[in-house]
């Protein structure tokens, strides 16, 4: 990877550099270039300047413009395992294998072009990752190194926990999800046969004249007792799984989840059209379902709104879902990571996407941003 930018801690080792050249006789400084003068053999007979570049942490050798290497400091020959780098041989001499590799390339376009380059990239020989800055001069060139492979090594095991962090994460959540949905279907079909058993007794004993009037009142009472209790059923029972997602789809169990929102808060709540022709896999399914829902929990508790709408907005690389409310701003809580943002953000996360919550005087919109196509175990 060859970069031209140079925003990096070799920039602040040319400076010293350039700043100790400045004070002695060279001619004036470029930015971010090392002065021609400070490359000719002279360097040798000023051992304050060879001590500061055997004093720093990288490796520093200069090549001419034939690419001999006229100056290695101690830390290129420690890095580099070499003791011969000033015996007049030429770098691709030395290493024939940089010259075709991204340093190679990134060596002779400093030359070329005039211009400083940063490269980084695996060196096979030596099975390393290295970091380079090359400056040019008229001289020739001025190269930076520094082995980067623990770095490397460590972010690939960040990275790789990541993905295992993310991995555990999915699988408690679809266990998670499997279990709400065995645990609904047996609310909903025992205690919801056991309740229904007892409202047809109660029903039956309200209408049995032999009863007194007191009796059969009492049956009356009861009965509307368990119709209540069957619909409180009903509503645990949609709130762990929704059994519309599963038997008829995401719009329609958008559409119920939205109807018992505004009947339940008065807050008035429209579902886009546009989902009827959105058919998600089960996984994506659920998450999307659960972001709106969780996002529906936050405006009925925090933002006093009077209206909110889910719309969807398909384009060919990614699909975007956004619960837009006019209520006010969630406040601190919600930036400081609580009332479920962290969860939904998570499953955003599991489905290669990203959420975002933006505030303005109108409202608050959630946004949901999926990329189907991306590297995500679900897909549309």
């Amino acid at each position: 990877m060859i970069d031209a930018s140079l925003t990096s801690p070799f920039e602040s080792y040319s400076a010293t550099v350039v700043r100790f050249f400045a004070g002695i006789r060279w001619a004036p400084l470029r930015v971010a270039y090392v002065p021609m003068s400070c490359f000719d053999s002279s360097i040798h007979d000023h051992p304050s300047f060879v001590q500061i570049l055997d004093s720093i942490t990288d490796g520093f050798f200069m090549v001419d413009r034939n690419w001999r290497i006229t100056f290695a400091n101690k830390r290129a020959t420690d890095i580099l395992a070499r003791e011969d780098l000033m015996h007049g041989a030429t770098l691709w001499e030395l290493f024939p294998e940089v010259f075709h590799s991204e340093f190679g390339v990134a060596y002779r376009l400093a030359m070329e072009v005039r211009a400083p380059q940063r490269v980084e990239g695996y060196y096979e020989p030596y099975q390393r990752w290295y970091e380079a800055a090359a400056y040019p001069s008229d001289f020739g060139l001025t190269i930076f190194f520094r082995d980067i492979t623990e770095r490397k090594l460590a972010m690939r095991e960040l990275v790789a926990s990541q993905d295992r962090a993310r991995e555990l994460a999915r699988r408690l959540i679809t266990i998670q999800e499997d279990e709400r949905a065995r645990v609904s279907r047996d609310i909903h079909d025992v205690l919801g046969q056991a309740l229904t058993a007892i409202k047809i007794d109660a029903v039956r004993l309200a209408n049995d004249t032999a009863l007194s009037d007191e009796q059969r009142a009492r049956a009356t009472r009861i009965s509307a007792v368990v119709d209540g209790t069957i619909n409180d059923v009903r509503a645990l029972a949609t709130m762990l799984r929704p059994i519309a997602l599963d038997d008829l789809g995401l719009y329609s169990a958008l559409v119920a989840e939205a109807r018992t929102f505004s009947e339940r808060t008065g807050v008035s709540c429209t579902v886009a059209k546009a989902f009827r022709q959105f058919n998600p896999s089960g996984e994506m399914s659920t998450a999307i379902f659960r972001v709106i829902q969780e996002a529906l929990t936050n405006v009925a508790r925090h933002s006093s709104a009077s209206r909110v709408s889910i719309a969807l907005r398909r384009a060919k690389e990614s699909v975007a879902v956004m619960i837009r409310d006019d209520g006010q701003c969630l406040g601190k809580e919600a930036r400081e990571g609580r009332l479920g943002l962290i969860g939904m953000r998570e499953r955003a996360m599991l489905l290669g996407g990203e959420l975002t919550v933006k505030h303005s005087a109108r409202g608050t919109v959630v946004r949901l941003e999926i990329f189907p196509n991306a590297d995500s175990t679900v897909g549309v």
